[in-house]
C-alpha cells in the first residue's frame, strides 16, 4: 500500500494487492493461519477466551476488505473496511496521512454501536499520531481483538515509514466498559492499554434500573422538595423533608449506590428510571421469564415481598398495579390480512402504559401479543413482530387481559438478588442483617453476574489485569454507580499488588452524568453538567504517554466512601489527584442570594488546576441557569483564575446561575481537543 493520501482510484490496484495478502475478497475466503495449533483457546471450558498477540480467533479468522477510500471529513485520512466473514462483526480502520502517524491507535468497544467511528473520534485519533479502529458490537471482546491484530497488519503496510511496535489502547464506557474490562482481563498483548469510562461491574444490571425505578414511584409526590433540597443553595438535605418510610426507601437507593445530589435531576434518576425500565423490559422482563419465572407470582402472593407487604410501600405498588380484561370491539386490518390494531370496549382512567402485557383468552387457549396501548382512544396497537397464529385469533368478541404484574415486580427484583458478602459489594450490606443475611427472601438464580459475563466475554471482573488501565467514573452518574469503580479498583489492588499504583488509576470526575462525550449534552441538562470528551481525550494521551515513554500519569483520585456508599472527593485540589479544575462560584461568599429586579449581582469565581494539569482555558456563564452559554474575559491563561463578574436581572424569579469552566494541558485555548471541564452553580433569587 503507498503512503501517500491519493485519490480512491488511483490505489485500486495497490489495494488488491494488498487485500489477497491479508485473506481477501473472494469466492473462497481462506483463513489467515490454518494451523490449529496456534488457534486462540478457552481459559477454561465454557470460560472467557485467552487471545493473545499471536494466536488466530477460529471464529474471527477470514477478514474480508470491502472497500478503502481517501476521506476528507472530518480530517483527511484513509479509510478502510471489511469484516469478519461468516460473523456480524465488520470493522473501519481510519488512518491519517503518514506525516501525522506516532505509531499508536485507539478503539472505542460498545455492545451495540455500529462499525462507523465518530467523526470527533477521528479527528481526535489523527490530531495525536493515531489511526481509529471501529468494530461493530457483537458482544464480549474477541472481534475488537481480532481487528485490533489485523489494524496493525494493515498500518504497517500503509506506513512504510515506521519502525517498531504499533501501540494499542482500547476504551469503553457503560456497556463498552465490560468488553473494556473483558480484554484488559483476557488478552496478551493485543492492547498495551485500556480505559474504563462509567464502569459497570457484575452487579449492576439488571439491578440498577429497579433501583431507580422504584425510589421514583414511590418518593415521585417528594419530587418538588427532593429537588429543592439538592438544588444550589438548597439544604442540602433531603431527608428532612421526608416521611420515616420515605427516608427509608431514598437511604436504599442512595446507599445502593445512586448519587444523592443526582435527584436534583428527579425526572431522569426516578421518571425515567421507571421508563428505562420499560424500555428495556425484554431485558429485565426476559431474564426473569428465563431464570426465574415464579418470581413474580411469589411477589404478589408471598410474605416477605412488596406486594404483600403492609405498608404504605406495598400501598404504593398496589396502587401502580394496572389488571383489567377488555372485549374487543373492533379490529383493524393491514395488508396482509392480520390485525394492526384494536379497540378496547374499556379502559380504566389514568391508565399507565408502561411495562403493560396483553394476554389473548379465548375458549381453550390464551396466548400473548405485543403491543401498545393508547388509553385516550382505548386503541391496542399491534406490534408487527407478534406470532401471526395468535394474530388470526384476535377477533371481535375475544377478551384481552391487560396487566403490569410482571413490570412492576422487576422494580424490587435486586431486594432478591443479593449478592453473597465475600464477593466485596458493600452497597447492598443496606440489605442485609448485621450478620450479612439478607433481609428479604432471596432466588435461586443470581442474574446480573450472568448478564455481566455476556457483555464483557465472559470474564468475571477479577481485577487481574494484564495491561496498563484508567477508569474514568462520574460523580452524578445514576446508571454506572460511583462506588462501582471503587469496587474494581480494590479488586485490582488485591491482584496486582505492590505493581497496583504502576498499572492503574482511577479518576472521579464533578458534575458528569451517564454522558461518554459532549455532543450528548444539550439544554436543559448542560446548565447542571458538563461533557466527558475532553477528559476521556486527555487520559488517552496519559495512558498512551505511561505506556510508550514510561511518564507517570497525574495521580488517582483521592476520596472518602461514607455509610451510604457515597464518594466524596477531597476538597483540597493540590490533594485531591486527578486532571479536573475545582470552581467555586458565590456572592459574598455564599452560594445563595437575595436581589431586586433591576439590582446589579457581583458573581466572585475561584477557579484552580491540579498541580501539573495545564492552565485554565476559558471561563462560560449561565446566569439563568437554562443550559446556554456565554464565554467572558477573565484575563490571563494560568492554573488558578480569579475573577468577579456581574450581572443584572431583569425579571423576577429563581434562577440557577452557572459558570462552566475549562482546563487545557498545553494551555492552549484555541485547540477543541483534551479541553477538561468543570461546573459551578449557585441560587440567585430575584423579586
Amino acid at each position: 500500500m503507498k503512503p501517500s493520501m491519493a485519490s480512491a482510484s488511483a490505489f485500486a490496484v495497490t489495494s488488491m494487492a494488498w487485500l489477497a495478502v491479508f485473506g481477501a475478497v473472494s469466492a473462497d475466503p481462506k483463513p489467515i493461519i490454518e494451523t490449529q495449533a496456534l488457534l486462540c483457546q478457552p481459559a477454561f471450558e465454557g470460560g472467557p477466551f485467552r487471545v493473545t498477540e499471536d494466536c488466530v480467533d477460529p471464529t474471527y479468522n477470514v477478514p474480508v476488505f470491502t472497500s478503502e477510500t481517501d476521506e476528507t471529513s472530518p480530517v483527511p485520512h484513509r479509510r478502510v473496511s471489511g469484516y469478519f466473514n461468516g460473523t456480524k462483526a465488520d470493522f473501519n480502520f481510519y488512518l491519517p496521512p503518514p506525516e501525522l502517524f506516532k505509531g499508536r491507535f485507539f478503539q472505542h468497544v460498545y455492545p451495540i454501536q455500529d462499525s462507523n467511528a465518530r467523526p470527533e473520534r477521528v479527528a481526535f485519533g489523527a490530531e495525536s499520531g493515531a489511526y481509529t479502529v471501529n468494530v461493530a458490537g457483537v458482544g464480549g471482546y474477541r472481534a475488537d481483538a481480532a481487528a485490533a491484530k489485523l489494524s496493525r497488519k494493515v498500518a504497517a503496510e500503509y506506513y512504510l515509514g515506521h519502525s517498531g511496535r504499533i501501540y494499542g489502547y482500547i476504551y469503553g464506557g457503560s456497556g463498552g466498559s465490560y468488553v473494556t474490562a473483558g480484554a484488559m482481563e483476557s488478552t496478551f498483548g493485543v492492547w498495551d492499554g485500556g480505559m474504563l469510562l462509567i464502569q459497570g461491574i457484575p452487579m449492576s444490571n439488571p439491578n440498577n434500573w429497579p433501583v431507580r425505578a422504584l425510589a421514583g414511584l414511590f418518593l415521585e409526590h417528594q419530587k418538588k422538595n427532593i429537588i429543592d433540597a439538592l438544588a444550589p443553595g438548597g439544604s442540602g438535605d433531603p431527608f428532612s423533608v421526608l416521611s420515616e418510610d420515605e427516608q427509608a426507601i431514598l437511604k436504599e437507593a442512595t446507599a445502593l449506590g445512586i448519587p444523592l445530589s443526582s435527584w436534583e435531576a428527579f425526572d431522569d434518576v426516578g421518571r425515567n428510571g421507571m421508563n428505562m425500565l420499560g424500555f428495556f423490559t425484554p431485558l429485565v422482563s426476559g431474564a426473569i421469564q428465563a431464570r426465574d419465572p415464579s418470581y413474580p407470582h411469589d411477589f404478589w402472593s408471598k410474605p416477605g415481598y412488596i406486594g404483600t407487604e403492609d405498608s404504605s410501600l406495598g400501598d404504593a405498588f398496589r396502587n401502580a398495579l394496572v389488571s383489567f380484561n377488555s372485549t374487543v370491539r373492533n379490529v383493524v386490518l393491514g395488508d396482509g390480512g392480520l390485525p394492526v390494531s384494536a379497540v378496547l370496549s374499556n379502559v380504566p382512567d389514568s391508565t399507565s402504559t408502561l411495562g403493560l402485557v396483553f394476554t389473548i383468552h379465548g375458549a381453550n387457549f390464551s396466548a400473548p401479543v405485543k403491543g401498545q396501548l393508547q388509553p385516550e382512544n382505548n386503541t391496542l396497537t399491534i406490534d408487527p413482530t407478534s406470532d401471526e397464529t395468535v394474530l388470526a385469533t384476535l377477533k371481535e368478541g375475544i377478551i384481552v387481559q391487560v396487566d403490569n404484574r410482571l413490570f412492576l415486580s422487576g422494580f424490587a427484583l435486586y431486594r432478591h438478588q443479593v449478592p453473597p458478602v465475600q464477593d466485596g459489594y458493600y452497597g447492598y450490606d443496606i440489605l442485609r442483617h448485621p450478620d450479612g443475611t439478607p433481609l428479604y427472601p432471596q432466588r435461586d438464580t443470581l442474574m446480573a453476574p450472568l448478564i455481566s459475563q455476556g457483555a464483557s466475554g465472559g470474564v468475571l471482573h477479577s481485577g487481574n489485569i494484564t495491561a496498563k488501565v484508567m477508569v474514568l467514573q462520574t460523580l452524578l452518574d445514576y446508571d454506572a454507580w460511583p462506588w462501582h469503580a471503587d469496587w474494581y479498583k480494590r479488586r485490582v489492588k488485591t491482584q496486582l499488588g505492590d505493581q497496583f499504583d504502576n498499572n492503574y488509576r482511577l479518576y472521579y470526575m464533578e458534575n458528569g452524568f451517564h454522558y461518554i462525550e459532549s455532543p450528548q449534552l444539550e439544554p436543559p441538562a448542560s446548565g447542571r453538567v458538563v461533557p466527558s470528551g475532553g477528559h476521556i481525550e486527555q487520559h488517552l494521551l496519559d495512558l498512551s504517554d505511561w505506556v510508550e515513554r514510561g511518564i507517570e500519569p497525574p495521580k488517582g483520585s483521592e476520596y472518602t466512601i461514607d455509610e451510604l456508599s457515597q464518594v466524596h472527593l477531597t476538597p483540597d485540589v493540590t490533594r485531591r489527584g486527578g486532571i479536573q479544575p475545582l470552581a467555586t462560584l458565590t456572592v459574598g461568599g455564599a452560594n445563595r442570594t437575595h436581589a431586586v429586579v433591576g439590582e446589579a449581582v457581583t458573581f466572585q469565581l475561584h477557579v484552580e488546576a491540579p498541580p501539573g494539569t495545564g492552565g485554565v482555558v476559558s471561563t462560560e456563564w449561565d446566569f439563568e441557569g437554562t443550559g446556554v452559554y456565554t464565554a467572558l474575559d477573565f484575563g490571563r491563561i494560568g492554573p488558578m483564575v480569579e475573577t468577579n463578574v456581574t450581572h443584572t436581572y431583569e425579571k423576577p424569579g429563581t434562577f440557577f446561575a452557572g459558570v462552566r469552566v475549562s482546563s487545557q494541558r498545553d494551555s492552549d485555548p484555541e485547540t477543541p481537543f483534551a479541553r477538561v471541564w468543570n461546573l459551578a452553580r449557585m441560587r440567585v433569587i430575584v423579586e
